[in-house]
């Protein structure tokens, strides 16, 4: 194998290494995204339990 043939093998793998992180970090990302909406979902909610309460 040549020296040049080594590169192009580890280039590739590299590729497929930064295509696999990406996909995590996106998939990461998702799921922070849904956590946060329904961490505020809750706390809308909470909120207007307490209004209403208040309310009343």
């Amino acid at each position: 194998m040549s020296a040049e043939h080594d590169w192009q093998i580890l280039y590739q793998k590299t590729q497929e290494q930064i295509k696999q992180q990406e996909l995590l970090l996106y998939t990461l990302y998702q799921q922070r995204t849904f956590i946060r909406s329904q961490i505020l979902e809750q706390a809308l909610s909470k909120s207007n339990e307490t209004n209403n309460s208040l309310n009343c």
